[in-house]
């Protein structure tokens, strides 16, 4: 389980993540589009059932391939 000061560093990262320089993905009444665009590449939302598992998971791969998307949807 996570502790209360892991899971605020955990917040720090994804408030940090959701900052950085990429396209906005709102529409124009400012609502998220992030559930309409977010294509998991595995059965079952596999890909977002890793992000949520208790366990250290790591995302690699090259920019733009939706490892920050991840996370924003999780």
């Amino acid at each position: 389980m996570f502790s209360q000061t892991s899971f605020i560093q955990v917040r720090k990262l994804i408030e940090s993540l959701k900052r950085y320089n990429r396209y906005d993905l709102k529409d124009e009444d400012d609502n998220s589009l992030i559930e309409q665009v977010y294509v998991d590449q595995l059965p079952d939302e596999g890909v977002l059932q890793l992000a949520l598992n208790d366990n250290t998971c790591f995302f690699i791969g090259r920019k733009g391939t939706g490892k920050s998307t991840v996370f924003l949807v999780a």
